[in-house]
């Protein structure tokens, strides 16, 4: 029996040579199924975890198992003859389930070639043909060449194929795909109609059987509904083994599993149907899949599998919690294959008769490759497969890539900028800044990019700038560079770059006729502008000054830009499928020297750059860095100075207050100095300013003071951020590159009030009480006198008094004083508080220990009562108190008027200016003798 030809979902092998069916492949010692240590190698690896690891062929228990990821170009394909107990490596295999299994070999389609694998031998090989491959099975092929023909894949003979014309197409679902079922006893043409281009399930399909041996076969039928499985079988007709079209079809709430007898006849007999299940009516929501393992017909339906087996349906007992229950391996296994588990981790399963599981092996462990990558000066962030969507960040410097740091949860989408790094989760935005959680932000749709103090986002439709204060800005933001800001227009034609901090702003150039801006980037004195017209790419460098749009620098055909650093942006050229450095001085020629491919980066995610000189890329395996400095023994980068990309500081601030300034600049800077101007220009304050090898700068401080240790005016000031680059290239500058980093902030005072004040606090002896009261403004210098009914307490001159028991039965006062940096103090007497109680004690409960029997001692285990006080102690011989005994003693010999009676002990503590306690022990056992 034929399983009906499956889509081209992916592609084979890099290293597939063969010419012949004949051909062996080479095949290593039986393993068990595991993952091998990666070779040692430039850079440092990827993290490794669990790999969706699917059985691509089945034949008994002959299997192609592969974690192959064909866009990572990362993972294996093993072949076993023991279920996955054992396992060898195999070479140019195709790395998607193969399209048809029988007789104990796989074939796979790909273009104009059929590649075939022998299960049991490892035998493989390829047959190229001439036309259209339509169909395949092992041994046979048709072709589309000015008319189907039927190909020996051994011999490669041919014959031509007679069809019937086909059925009328129906009116409400007109879009056709075409299809063969290649078989030994029929072949089948196969037409299914959706009701939309590109659709994921017909509506009807049209069956043209066509006889193996030529000439027209039977009339064309169609089939009303989606049909997920047809293939070719047989059946017993009165004890006559009889070849037979079958199918499941998923029709209104029903599925139904039919047959209908391929027979000389013109028209075939009608289709014999039974009913299996009923599910919804709509085919999206139900999911119906189906496909013919060996002797059974594997169902899915809403992505739960179930066996159709011996005449009934039969549920899968797929293990608890699981959220992946899948069928794999094409062909006929011994009993169905099922991957259970969930999109972290899954096993494969054998499937026996009653649905229950038994396991075959885990999913293989391998890398788990990023799948997006960000770098900044001192940190390289990623996202990888573990944990659904686990994000982490390395350290980067000189010596290449440090060990990573896990973020806690799921993480869409990781930004990292100077200091700062910006996490989307399934919760909102996670800020980030030296490692430490500062913020979050929700009603994001997504995270696009962060620099310095600038987040650019989604929200629903508009693209927008977070700014530090959580005020958003713009509506179809495509780049951000610091406070600079690249926006298209609506139809995408044109735009403007615009600075929001100083305000200024230009337009972008005109698009191209017939094209469309799509993205754009911006770094230093470069803009990059990727724009499309149907399947054609253009992307344009342009020079951009601090006020408007430079020269052209040069254009890229059929290339995407997807990372940009100090004038080199990376390329995925189309024409090569390679990533490719392309340094900004003249037109991108993917043959030119610094221009060269980065032959062994992963396709599936892009190279990161930063803003000096360094590239990270994946090869799938683990992670390298190139230095942009000498790539190819060429320098790439510009070496544009460090330049601020924002800075977050209060526009005012009073004088009892400290003002406070964060920098986020483009790379590392040298030690330096913020400046205080006042309105004259005169340098009033110089404040240091420590290196920075991450380009963030925080908490530079200053607290109104001037130099000469006086305080500041009220006033507007201007301050001034004065460094040189860490690596030479000249003093920072504003992001635009036209001056001294500079902003203002004014100085202000605030007259001093004092609200009420009062004594706070419990009013007893050894508790602490404090002076509560508001004061404006905050920051004051602060200074207090208590009183105990009216008289001054020696030495109580702070914010907080401990009551002591000279206090008892007196009332308490505390004297503020609030004073400014000015010079005005405030002097208020708060209220008198209610009289002072006495204190009490902290008591643990005590306890006997010890033998209780005539002749034995019980021992006292008091514990420490807080504060300590002076002890005593009473033994009572059940409720009677026992004379003559020392009140201080801790243990009591036990004597014979104890017999048969229980001992305990009161505990009495008392001390000056408390409340007399005592506390009991509980009774001891009875004494014996």
């Amino acid at each position: 029996m034929m399983l009906a030809s499956q889509p081209n979902r992916s592609g084979f092998g890099r290293r597939w040579v063969a010419v012949g069916v004949g051909l062996v492949l080479a095949a290593g010692a039986m393993v068990p199924l595991a993952t091998p240590a990666a070779a040692e190698e430039d850079g440092v690896p990827v993290a490794t975890g669990p790999r969706p690891t699917r059985v691509l062929a089945a034949s008994g228990t002959d299997l192609v198992i592969s974690d192959v990821d064909v866009t990572a170009g990362t993972g294996r394909t093993l072949i076993s003859h023991d279920n996955g107990l054992t396992t060898e490596a195999v070479e140019d295999v195709p790395t998607r389930p193969a399209d048809v299994v029988a007789r104990g070999a796989a074939a796979w389609r790909e273009g104009n070639t059929v590649r075939l694998l022998n299960l049991a031998t490892g035998d493989a090989g390829q047959v190229t043909l001439t036309g259209t491959l339509s169909g395949v099975s092992t041994t046979h092929a048709v072709v589309d060449a000015s008319g189907f023909r039927l190909v020996d894949l051994g011999t490669l003979e041919e014959a031509p194929l007679s069809l019937d014309n086909a059925l009328r197409p129906p009116s409400n679902a007109i879009y056709p795909g075409e299809s063969w079922v290649v078989g030994d006893d029929a072949l089948l043409r196969l037409i299914r109609y959706t009701s939309s281009r590109n659709g994921a399930y017909s509506r009807y399909l049209d069956v043209d059987p066509v006889p193996v041996a030529g000439g027209i076969g039977a009339a064309p039928f169609r089939i009303s509904g989606w049909v997920p499985y047809l293939g070719l079988t047989r059946v017993l007709v009165n004890a006559v083994s009889t070849p037979a079209i079958e199918y499941v079809v998923h029709s209104g709430s029903s599925v139904s599993y039919c047959t209908r007898l391929l027979t000389d006849a013109r028209t075939l007999p009608k289709a014999s149907c039974r009913k299996l299940l009923s599910t919804s009516s709509s085919v999206t929501t139900a999911a119906v899949g189906a496909a013919r393992y060996g002797e059974v017909i594997g169902l899915s339906v809403k992505r739960k599998p179930l066996l159709f087996q011996a005449g009934k349906v039969v549920k899968v007992r797929t293990p608890a919690g699981a959220t992946v229950n899948e069928f794999t391996g094409v062909g006929d296994p011994a009993r169905p294959l099922v991957r259970s588990g969930n999109d972290l981790a899954a096993s494969t399963y054998a499937v026996d008769t009653a649905g229950v599981l038994s396991l075959l092996y885990a999913d293989l462990t391998g890398p788990k490759p990023p799948s997006g990558l960000d770098l900044s000066a001192t940190r390289l962030t990623g996202l990888d497969g573990r944990e659904r969507a686990q994000g982490w960040y390395r350290p980067v410097d000189g010596a290449g890539v440090g060990d990573e740091t896990l973020l806690a949860g799921a993480t869409r989408a990781l930004r990292t900028s100077a200091g700062r790094m910006v996490a989307d989760t399934a919760s909102g935005l996670r800020f980030y800044d030296r490692d430490a959680l500062t913020g979050t932000a929700k009603a994001v749709s997504s995270l696009q990019d962060v620099s310095g103090p600038y987040t650019w986002v989604k929200k629903g439709s508009a693209s927008t700038v977070l700014l530090p204060g959580g005020t958003s800005v713009g509506t179809r933001v495509a780049a951000i560079f610091g406070s600079r800001v690249v926006e298209f227009n609506a139809s995408r034609t044109g735009g403007t770059l615009r600075d929001l901090v100083t305000g200024v702003s230009f337009n972008l150039p005109p698009v191209a006729e017939d094209y469309a801006y799509g993205a754009a980037m911006l770094f230093g004195d470069f803009l990059v502008l990727a724009s499309t017209a149907g399947e054609a790419q253009l992307v344009e460098a342009w020079q951009v000054t601090p006020d408007h749009l430079g020269d052209l620098i040069g254009s890229a055909q059929s290339a995407w830009p997807v990372a940009m650093g100090d004038g080199v942006v990376v390329l995925f050229n189309s024409n090569t499928g390679y990533y490719h450095p392309w340094p900004l001085t003249d037109d991108f020629n993917a043959a030119q020297d610094g221009s060269q491919p980065i032959l062994d980066a992963a396709a599936d995610v892009a190279p990161a750059v930063d803003g000096d000189a360094t590239l990270v890329y994946s090869t799938g395996t683990r992670l390298l860095t190139v230095d942009l400095t000498s790539y190819h023994d060429v320098a790439l980068v510009a070496d544009t100075e460090a330049r601020v990309l924002g800075s977050v500081a209060p526009a005012r601030f009073e004088v009892n207050a400290t003002w406070t300034l964060d920098l986020d600049l483009t790379k590392a800077v040298d030690a330096g100095k913020v400046e205080i101007l006042d309105g004259t220009g005169a340098v009033v304050r110089t404040i240091a300013t420590p290196a920075s090898t991450d380009g963030s700068l925080r908490a530079i401080s200053w607290d109104a003071m001037t130099d000469l240790a006086e305080v500041a005016p009220d006033g507007m000031y201007t301050w001034r951020y004065v460094a040189d680059s860490a690596d030479g290239t000249g003093a920072v500058t504003t992001v635009a590159g036209d001056a001294t980093p500079t902003g203002t902030v004014t100085l202000f005072t605030t007259p001093v009030k004092a609200g009420t004040q009062k004594v706070a606090g419990t009013l007893r002896v050894g508790a602490t009480v404090s002076a509560s009261g508001t004061w404006t403004p905050p920051l004051l210098t602060m200074g207090y006198r208590w009183f105990r009914s009216g008289v001054p307490i020696d030495g109580a001159t702070a914010a907080r008094y401990t009551i002591v028991p000279d206090d008892l039965g007196k009332t308490l006062a505390v004297e503020v004083a609030g004073t400014s940096r000015r010079g005005s103090i405030v002097t208020v007497m708060s209220t008198n508080s209610a009289r002072v109680a006495a204190g009490r004690f902290a008591i643990p409960t005590p306890k006997l220990t010890g033998t209780a029997a005539v002749g034995q001692s019980l021992v006292l285990v008091r514990g420490d009562w807080s504060p300590e006080p002076a002890y005593a102690y009473e033994w009572y011989r059940g409720t009677t108190r026992i004379t003559g005994l020392d009140p201080l003693a801790t243990s009591y010999e036990l004597t014979a008027a104890d017999k048969g009676r229980k001992i305990r002990v009161k505990v009495v503590g008392s001390a000056p200016g408390y409340t007399t306690a005592s506390a009991y022990t509980a009774y001891s056992a009875t004494v014996v003798a």
